[in-house]
């Protein structure tokens, strides 16, 4: 582990560095040396080569230009008998034989060497020749066999002594690089565990500064780095608790927001700005009943399971989910039919923020039962028929006219219309002419009034307006243009073309009555006026009958 560790460290890398270019470096120096041993042995061997010739020259030529054979082979001998020499054949100029030692003359020789120095050859023995010549004449020819065991003892001296050279040199300096390497690297080991002691959360671990060189600096930078952190430390503990209690609170206030939506009968769906439905209360899942959480479904595939809970024809109603609100836009209240006939309104708001919408909620609410409701009291105060009001309806909407004209000290008129010729009519054409009569004198009178009017059946073949703002002389006028429209409408059976005509009565509020009550009577009374004067006329109260 320890030689692990040291491998890993700088110091094991600055020594395994030097090591490696100590060996480069010895590795080239080897090889250069034994480029120059060898050069050098090869100049030896050259010298060896040039000496022998020369103790050659000086003792054979003179024996061998006298033939003198037996003088020859004894010098020879003595030549072979140094070290140096391993064999000597003399050849004479014919090239034949004429003395020899070391060697036997019936061997063929070997090839020449021409100083080419092998010194790992078997026969450790360089094969050379030399020429014997006098005055100039060649007399003939040395052939002999220089040793190379004083080379080879030469060479591995060398060797022996540049390995150990080079061993004791690799060794010294590789230990002077490790005790330089411990000198520069121990501020940085301190530097190192005063790291590894912040990173364990201990953040008082200072590194000592005791230079000013860039390891100084480092090691001050290193420290006012570490009392930045230990502020910053503090200052993140503290924000994290800030942020616990608000993390509890936003849990808990989630928590009240969450009861509160599901004690909200109307169902609530909150979409997220990337399409995901946030929350749905429990309410959404009843009234949809939908038997799974949907939170976290995408909203499009929530749309697919509504659709199949929704009437064919108010399945697009559902669409407005897949493409919410931009910009803080309203989508208008949509209704929705279920396909077990309930009613489904659906209300749909943008969530905002300061930088815009963050998605938006949808309201579902079940109006079933307040549809019905509000039909029911339409029913009570509307005309089935002709859409128009009723008689409950008239007395309800005369009162709020004659309090709001009290209120604005402004005049009102209320007039009561009858048909007539209307049996006549009703018998000839049929119950469904006389119901065709009765809509379109409706829709002609509701048609010559101004909208703040009130138009009203208020039995069989009576008719009430009640015109606000209105004086008794602008009234006369209206009541003759209604007798006039009235009169023209045709009605085609299958016997004739009939026609009916209107009596109208004419009270103003409040000098023909001061209640609702005095008012309709003093306008029946004016009506019932109208139809004996002659009928198709109108006639105000208590004055003369005007003929249209």
């Amino acid at each position: 582990m320890i030689l692990k560790r040291w491998r890993s460290s700088l110091r094991g890398k600055l020594v395994a560095a030097c090591a490696l270019i100590q060996l480069f470096a010895s590795g080239m120096l080897w090889i250069g040396s034994s480029e120059i041993l060898k050069h050098t042995l090869a100049d030896q061997a050259t010298y060896q080569n040039h000496q022998v010739s020369v103790l050659l020259d000086q003792s054979i030529a003179i024996p061998l230009a006298q033939r003198d054979y037996a003088t020859l082979q004894q010098t020879i001998e003595r030549v072979v008998s140094r070290e140096s020499i391993n064999y000597l054949v003399l050849f004479d100029h014919r090239g034949r034989v004429v003395a020899s030692a070391g060697w036997n003359p019936a061997l063929a020789l070997p090839a020449r060497d021409g100083m080419q120095l092998d010194l790992d050859r078997a026969d450790a023995t360089l094969h050379l020749a030399s020429t014997i010549e006098m005055s100039g004449q060649r007399l003939g020819q040395a052939s002999f066999g220089l040793s190379t065991h004083g080379l080879r003892s030469a060479r591995a001296a060398f060797l022996r002594q540049s390995f150990a050279v080079a061993a004791l040199t690799l060794l010294l300096s590789t230990a002077l690089m490790a005790a330089l390497s411990i000198a520069l690297t121990r501020h940085l080991v301190r530097l190192e565990q005063s790291s590894r002691r912040i990173a364990e959360g201990n953040f008082d671990a200072l590194v000592p500064v005791g230079s000013n060189d860039e390891i100084g600096r480092l090691g001050a930078s290193f420290n006012t780095m570490a009392v930045a952190l230990r502020e910053r430390m503090t200052a993140l503990q503290v924000s994290e608790a800030l942020q616990g209690k608000h993390l509890q609170s936003a849990r808990t206030g989630r928590a009240q927001l969450s009861a509160l939506l599901d004690a909200i009968p109307a169902g609530i769906l909150f979409v997220d700005e990337a399409g995901c439905v946030a929350h749905a209360n429990d309410a959404f899942a009843k009234l949809w009943q939908l038997d799974a959480d949907v939170c976290g479904t995408l909203v499009a595939d929530l749309v697919i399971r509504l659709r199949a809970l929704t009437a064919p024809d108010d399945q697009g109603g559902l669409d407005h989910l897949l493409h919410p609100p931009e910009g803080g836009a309203i989508i208008p209240d949509i209704e929705l039919y279920t396909q077990d006939r309930r009613l489904i309104a659906q209300r749909m708001r943008p969530v905002l923020q300061a930088h815009g919408a963050i998605g938006y909620l949808c309201f579902h609410e079940d109006i079933t039962s307040e549809r019905q409701i509000q039909r029911r009291a339409a029913q009570a105060l509307y005309d089935p028929l002709t859409s128009l009001l009723n008689r409950r309806g008239l007395f309800e909407a005369l009162t709020a006219a004659m309090q709001n004209a009290t209120v604005q000290s402004a005049p009102l008129v209320l007039m009561f219309v009858d048909l007539d010729d209307f049996k006549r009519a009703n018998d000839v054409g049929g119950h469904r002419t006389g119901d065709d009569i009765l809509i379109a004198v409706g829709a002609a009178l509701a048609a010559e009034m101004r909208p703040d009017a009130v138009v009203a059946r208020i039995g069989g073949d009576e008719f009430a307006l009640v015109c606000p703002a209105i004086g008794l002389q602008e009234g006369g006028i209206i009541a003759a243009r209604l007798v006039d429209v009235v009169s023209r409408l045709r009605f085609a059976t299958e016997h004739e073309v009939l026609g009916v005509g209107c009596s109208i009565g004419v009270a103003a509020f409040p000098y023909d009555g001061a209640t609702p009550d005095e008012l309709v009577a003093s306008a029946d009374t004016a009506m019932y006026q109208a139809k004996q004067e002659g009928k198709n006329g109108w006639q105000a109260f208590g004055r003369s009958q005007v003929r249209a």
